[in-house]
């Protein structure tokens, strides 16, 4: 049985249960809080949503009907990415009522916000959709929404949101009388909130933590929550970034009412009278007849407990005729209950029982357990004679429904949110571990990549180390060669040089000799001694001009690649008797090439000499250095016997195509068997 209630049966003044008393604050809150958003965060505050009380069917036909053209235009977009603002606009007015577009219409957008990874529209759709099921009573469904947008928001890392979330589950709680777990959900949002105060949700949170403590009779616990509350209306009254303007009237009235009402369970009636009524003052700024109802119940039972009220009927059924138009009957149950408390503090028991009928009739109608277990009650305590056994076989059957309802609706819960974390943790799960192998294979990836450029550039460099001593080696064989070259020029030229001399100081000094001789000859023949003579003459100076020559000619003092290449071709010998000849154009210029490219152009030509020597059997093989295009061509012709493709391919030819590769130069091979071979080098 509830607390309050309890309290109200102890004191035979109290006219109204603790179940009505706790929803004053959720009714006040679904107007209140319209219009307040976050500071920081994306979403909107939209405490409403999980509290407001159940529309009426034409209520609900004419907001389905104000927005039929909008919806069918939702229902009918071709891209409802780029129409998201309308379907979201559609889905906000749809949530209060039964149209079934609506559930399309959130499927839609679901899977937009998922597909493109919009986290925030995502909670919001799942926010929408514990609110329809609000409105049908499938709390299971509202709890497991309420779980799915908490986690989005964990994920999102947005305590402003997590705490809005877990406020609204606090209050889920709190209507289905689960104290400790609303305490809770309660308990951790107010957690969150505590660096960033200023705002209606932890406002709202203190208010409901004080329906906590008045639950527990602890009133001054109670207090001082309602009064951190009102510190943080003061604060945030004039910032229409938290509270619309237009609305903190009724935030005020709230408060007002709630204090009126911690004063009146402490019996301070006259408190509770000033308090009821300044609430009223401030409700009237902005009136909302709802909120006026409960209130005015305030009011009239302030003034009824100080002897001031003598129509305390008349000002309750102010409030009962505002539930009835509106057709709440949760709320009319719970006003019959009071009402009829005050006929029966006023000893007008036929009126008491007949108004604790009406609660009991309601509540049975519209599956109030609860209100109609607190009727069974009151009509007991009025009778308990054994014409109302059927009354007491049925509290006690409500007893154990409602003792049951308890226990499914915590095992159902509990199986949700396990169910819920679940699915998270295996996400979270599944996540790490792709996670893992994203990284390991990045990680094996990334060293793959190191290890084959490491050895790539090893390899590099052992090679450039390779090619530098080769180059140093060519180098040194290419000195060698021009050494070589120099010293068998110098062996000619000082062998030359000797005949010269000999030629100079022997011969022509003997012929000088012999014709000094025959000149002193008398000879009866004087012109056949003249024709010597002058032939002597000039013998001597052809052979002073020979020894001058050889002396002096420049034709033998170049030291180049040129003469490498003519003295290679010159050399050449063979069985065949082949007759080598070589032509060098006047416009080639050796000296251009570098010394990487004179080595192996040196030993490519040596080794296709060496290949006619051994294999042509030619008569005549003609070396030809020449220009096209400021490319240096080398050809090499012969007549013999040609050679075959496999042995040009495979053997012979190998270290030719190998050393042309290395200075890059195309070669060309023509033989056909038995004209001859041609073989072109392009530089």
């Amino acid at each position: 049985m509830n607390k309050l209630y309890l309290y109200a049966l102890k004191t035979p003044n109290m006219h109204f249960t603790g179940k009505l008393f706790n929803f004053l604050f959720l009714a006040l809150i679904t107007t209140l809080v319209i219009g307040c958003q976050q500071n920081k965060s994306t979403h909107q505050l939209d405490l409403d949503f999980l509290f407001k009380i159940k529309l009426s069917d034409p209520q609900q036909d004419s907001i389905a009907k104000n927005v039929e053209h909008l919806t069918q235009r939702a229902l009918t977009s071709k891209n409802t990415l780029k129409d998201r603002e309308l379907i979201d606009s559609v889905l906000d007015q749809l949530r209060w009522t039964d149209a079934k577009e609506f559930v399309t219409l959130a499927h839609i957008a679901k899977k937009d916000a998922i597909k493109s990874k919009d986290q925030n529209r995502l909670a919001s759709i799942y926010n929408d959709l514990a609110v329809y099921y609000q409105d049908k009573g499938l709390y299971d469904s509202v709890y497991y929404y309420h779980l799915q947008s908490e986690n989005i928001y964990k994920k999102l890392q947005d305590n402003y949101a997590i705490a809005e979330n877990n406020f609204y589950q606090g209050i889920l709680f709190y209507e289905l009388g689960l104290q400790i777990e609303s305490e809770v959900k309660i308990a951790k949002a107010l957690k969150l909130l505590e660096k960033k105060p200023n705002n209606p949700v932890y406002m709202l949170a203190l208010q409901t933590m004080a329906y906590h403590y008045t639950d527990q009779n602890n009133l001054d616990k109670a207090e001082q929550y309602l009064d951190r509350a009102f510190q943080v209306y003061q604060r945030i009254k004039d910032n229409p970034k938290l509270i619309a303007q237009n609305r903190k009237y009724l935030f005020l009235g709230n408060l007002y009412a709630n204090y009126s009402m911690i004063s009146y369970f402490r019996e301070d009636y006259n408190k509770a009278e000033i308090f009821a009524q300044k609430g009223i003052e401030e409700i009237q700024k902005n009136f909302n007849p709802f909120i006026f109802s409960f209130v005015n119940m305030d009011y009239q039972l302030a003034l009824y407990k100080q002897g001031n009220n003598p129509n305390i009927i008349e000002g309750l059924m102010i409030s009962y005729k505002i539930h009835d138009k509106l057709d709440y009957d949760f709320y009319k149950a719970d006003l019959s209950i009071a009402i009829a408390q005050i006929y029966q503090e006023e000893n007008q028991s036929e009126n008491a029982i007949k108004w604790a009928k009406k609660s009991y009739d309601i509540a049975k109608k519209a599956n109030l357990n609860l209100q109609q277990k607190q009727a069974i009650e009151f009509l007991l305590l009025q009778d308990s004679s054994s014409k109302n056994y059927h009354l007491i076989e049925e509290l006690i059957q409500l007893n154990k429904v409602l003792h049951q309802r308890e226990k499914q609706t915590q095992e159902k819960f509990t199986k949700i949110e396990y169910e819920t974390l679940y699915i998270v943790n295996e996400n979270k799960s599944l996540r790490f571990k792709i996670t893992v192998i994203i990284t390991v294979s990045i990680v094996v990836f990334l060293s793959l990549i190191f290890l084959f450029f490491y050895t790539r550039t090893k390899a590099k460099n052992i090679a450039l180390k390779n090619l530098a001593i080769k180059k140093s080696i060519d180098e040194k064989i290419l000195n060698l060669l021009f050494l070589n070259n120099k010293l068998q020029q110098s062996s000619i030229n000082s062998e030359r040089n000797r005949i010269a001399n000999d030629l100079h100081d022997g011969v022509i000094n003997s012929i000088f000799t012999l014709r000094f001789n025959l000149q002193q000859l008398q000879s009866d023949n004087q012109q056949l001694q003249d024709s010597l003579v002058g032939e002597l003459q000039r013998l001597e100076a052809k052979i002073r001009e020979i020894s001058h020559e050889l002396a002096n000619s420049s034709a033998f003092n170049k030291n180049s690649f040129e003469e490498l290449i003519t003295q290679l071709v010159k050399q050449q010998k063979n069985p065949y008797n082949t007759k080598f000849t070589l032509t060098i154009e006047s416009d080639v210029c050796m000296e251009s090439l570098s010394v990487e490219e004179k080595i192996n152009l040196y030993y490519i030509l040596n080794e296709i000499l060496d290949n006619v020597n051994k294999h042509s059997q030619a008569i005549n093989c003609l070396v030809n250095f020449y220009i096209i295009d400021n490319q240096l061509i080398l050809t090499v012709t012969d007549d013999g016997i040609g050679m075959d493709k496999e042995q040009s391919r495979e053997q012979t030819l190998k270290h030719i195509k190998d050393r042309a590769n290395i200075i890059q130069a195309k070669l060309n091979i023509e033989s056909n068997n038995p004209v001859g071979t041609k073989i072109t080098l392009e530089i």
